[in-house]
C-alpha cells in the first residue's frame, strides 16, 4: 500500500463515521484506490508527503465528495450579470450538500440595479424567504451563507466555509463535527457563529464549581460580534455569587465601543440576563449606547454564551424600552470561556485564545482574523 493509500484509510475512518463519501460503495481497499486514482488525476503536481501532513489536503480530499462539500473559484467573473441566475445556481448548489435539510423551492433572482444588490427570493419550511447579497466585482459574497444559517436556526445544522487562496471550500456540518475537524484534523473554518465554536469546548476542561463565598470571583474572557458581521473588542465578565459585572471594550479605527454589563445568573437554571449601557464614539462623537443580553453557562462552568440587543438611546422614545423602529436595533452574540480554562495547554484551545487575542487587537476588517487558523 502506497503512503498516499494510507492516509486515504486513516482519513476514511475518520470522515466516514461524519457521513461524507457514504455513497461510495464496497470493499474499503477498493474505495481507497479509486478515490487514489481520483486524485491523481485531478492534481496538477504530483502529490507529496508534506502535502499530506496539510490541513489544506483534507478540503482538496474532501472534494471528491460532490454530496458533501462544494470546492470552487470564489469569483463568477463576467458570469456574474443580470439575467445569468448565478445565485440561483449558488442556492440550488448550496441545498445540494445540506444532506437533506435544506430544500429552497421556487428559487428566483432580480437585481435592484445592473449592479446590485441581488436578491434572491425562494420558499424555504411553508414560508417566503428573501436574502440580498452584493456583486463585490464577482466575487462571491460569504455572507449568503451567513443570511442561510440564520434561516437554520431551527436546526443542528450550519453551512460553514474555509477560503483558500482563490478557492472556497464549503460543507454543512453539526456544531460538533465542525469542532472535531479543526480538533483533530486541524482544519481552519471561518468563524462565523461564536455559540457553535465555544459550547463544544466544553468537552476539553474538567468541571468547574462555583465558590461557596459568594464574594469570590471568577473570570471570564472573550468577545462579541454583530449579526452577520465580524467580531469586536474584549468582553470580560467577573461573576460574584449570582451577580455578573462585566465590560467590553473597542477601541477601532472607524469607532470605538465601551459598554458595562450587568446582570444575573440563576444557578439552578444556569441562564443569566442582564442590561449594558455605555457609549459608541464616532470622531469627536460620544453617543449613548443601551441595551439587554441573555444566554447561559454551558455545563461545567467554563463556557458561557448568549445573544444581545443593543440601540442608541437617542432612537428609543422616552418612556420606551427600545426603539419602535426595528431596524433602529442592533444585534448579536457573545461568548466567555473562564479565565484559567482560556489559558490551557490544549492545543485546540490554544487556537482558540490566540484568535481571541487577535480579535481584541483587531481594529479594522483588514487585520481582523476570519478564520481561526491552526497553531504556526
Amino acid at each position: 500500500m502506497s503512503v498516499i493509500e494510507e492516509w486515504l484509510e486513516d482519513a476514511l475512518d475518520f470522515y466516514q463515521p461524519l457521513g461524507f463519501f457514504s455513497h461510495l460503495k464496497g470493499e474499503q481497499r477498493a474505495v481507497v484506490r479509486a478515490l487514489n486514482k481520483s486524485l491523481v488525476e485531478i492534481s496538477t503536481e504530483p502529490i507529496t508527503e508534506d502535502d499530506l501532513m496539510t490541513p489544506e489536503f483534507d478540503l482538496f480530499f474532501l472534494s471528491l465528495d460532490p454530496t458533501r462539500s462544494l470546492y470552487s473559484v470564489m469569483d463568477f467573473g463576467d458570469y456574474l450579470a443580470e439575467g445569468n441566475d448565478a445565485y440561483v445556481s449558488s442556492l440550488e448548489a448550496l441545498a445540494a450538500i445540506s444532506r437533506g435539510v435544506f430544500k429552497p423551492e421556487n428559487i428566483t433572482e432580480s437585481w435592484d440595479t445592473p449592479d446590485g444588490p441581488i436578491r434572491l427570493h425562494f420558499d424555504y419550511a411553508e414560508k417566503p424567504r428573501e436574502i440580498k447579497v452584493e456583486t463585490w466585482g464577482g466575487a462571491f459574497d460569504f455572507k449568503i451563507l451567513l443570511q442561510l444559517n440564520h434561516l437554520l436556526a431551527g436546526t443542528e445544522y450550519r453551512f460553514e466555509m474555509a477560503p483558500l487562496d482563490e478557492i472556497l471550500f464549503v460543507t454543512f456540518l453539526k456544531a460538533e463535527e465542525k469542532s472535531s475537524l479543526e480538533r483533530d484534523r486541524d482544519l481552519a473554518f471561518m468563524v462565523l457563529s461564536l455559540p457553535r465554536t465555544f459550547e463544544p469546548l466544553v468537552k476539553l476542561a474538567p468541571p468547574l464549581t462555583f465558590p461557596e463565598d459568594p464574594d469570590e470571583p471568577v473570570f471570564y474572557v472573550g468577545t462579541l460580534n454583530e449579526h452577520m458581521d465580524r467580531c469586536v473588542g474584549r468582553l470580560r465578565f467577573i461573576l460574584r455569587g449570582n451577580t455578573l459585572e462585566g465590560h467590553h471594550q473597542y477601541l477601532g479605527e472607524s469607532h470605538k465601543e465601551d459598554f458595562t454589563f450587568s446582570g444575573t445568573l440563576n444557578k439552578e437554571t444556569l441562564k443569566v440576563s442582564g442590561k449594558l449601557v455605555g457609549h459608541i464614539t464616532v470622531g469627536m462623537e460620544m453617543i449613548a449606547y443601551e441595551g439587554v443580553w441573555k444566554g447561559h453557562w454551558c455545563k461545567g462552568n467554563r463556557v458561557a454564551t448568549g445573544s444581545w440587543e443593543g440601540w442608541f438611546v437617542r432612537d428609543r422614545d422616552e418612556g420606551q424600552p427600545k426603539p419602535s423602529d426595528n431596524s433602529k436595533i442592533y444585534r448579536g452574540q457573545w461568548a466567555v470561556l473562564e479565565e484559567d480554562f482560556s489559558r490551557a495547554q490544549h492545543h485546540y484551545i490554544k487556537r482558540i485564545r490566540a484568535w481571541l487575542e487577535t480579535v481584541w487587537e483587531s481594529r479594522t476588517t483588514t487585520d481582523y482574523p476570519w478564520m481561526l487558523t491552526p497553531e504556526d
